[in-house]
């Protein structure tokens, strides 16, 4: 082989392997578009604005014991409200326990103008006061206020009789007594789930809570100021530090508590030591 024709076999070979170099070279790849912006699922909106899109409110229905203790509070929620302008979540925040299942029966069932964000509903997360107030207006504490207008030295006097009477005690032992009575017909009323029991001790403790609070007691006081005179209550305190009334006040429950126990048996003849009477 003479030399041109080794530079023609070197050329040739030089161009195939540039050739096959150029073929295995992939382009190069095309960016993919950047994902779109995603929308926010919730937003937190103040409870005075979201106070203004309600377009079904529910009134929540007093409780008795709460009007009996003049108990008048606001309940705060925390709510999470719906595309659709429902409550989808409400969680209890603060406020009286006496109050609080009745505010929130009464916010589950409100119903508000959906908001929208871009045209699209979206959800609020917010805060919701509900006010209880016995005399229809919207204080923030009237059995404070209530408590605080009594004279103080007719106030000094009803709580030394609660001292006598050792009320919050006494009161809290009647509960447990009471509740304890309750607790199977209770049981009964619920399905037959494993946490059933659970959930009656739990709910019958935080009834026992209520009675022994001082919230209660002040409640008390207020009703006893309002139906009694100092003179009265004088009275009273000196008669449960005697000893008949020591004894008075410690069984003084004891005949309620039997009655309720024995209730499904008045008139029967079954409850112990009855002996039918006939009249003629």
């Amino acid at each position: 082989m003479n030399f041109r024709t080794s530079a023609l076999v070197i050329r040739l070979a030089m161009s195939t392997a540039t050739l096959a170099h150029g073929q295995d070279q992939s382009p190069a790849p095309t960016p993919s578009p950047a994902p779109p912006a995603t929308r926010p699922m919730r937003i937190r909106v103040g409870g005075n604005v979201a106070q203004t899109a309600i377009v079904h409110q529910v009134a929540p229905i007093y409780p008795p014991l709460a009007k009996a203790a003049h108990i008048s509070r606001t309940v705060i929620l925390h709510a999470v409200i719906a595309r659709d302008g429902t409550i989808k979540e409400l969680q209890y925040v603060s406020g009286p326990d006496l109050l609080k299942a009745a505010a929130m029966d009464a916010v589950k069932q409100w119903q508000y103008t959906p908001t929208k964000l871009n045209g699209e509903p979206i959800e609020v997360d917010t805060t919701i006061q509900v006010v209880f107030a016995l005399d229809g207006s919207s204080p923030e504490d009237s059995q404070t206020s209530e408590l605080q207008s009594i004279d103080p030295q007719f106030k000094t006097d009803i709580l030394h009789l609660f001292d006598v009477m050792h009320l919050q005690e006494q009161t809290a032992s009647m509960g447990r007594s009471m509740f304890a009575t309750l607790r199977p017909t209770m049981l009964a009323a619920l399905p037959p789930t494993p946490n059933r029991e659970k959930i009656v001790d739990a709910y019958l403790e935080k009834l026992v809570g209520i009675l022994a609070s001082q919230e209660f007691n002040d409640g008390l006081a207020v009703l006893y100021a309002k139906y009694l005179l100092d003179d009265d209550v004088k009275v009273l305190a000196d008669f449960y530090q005697t000893p008949p009334g020591q004894r008075f006040n410690a069984v003084s429950s004891q005949p309620f508590l039997i009655g309720l126990r024995d209730w499904p048996s008045f008139g029967k003849g079954t409850h112990p030591g009855h002996t039918p009477v006939a009249l003629h």
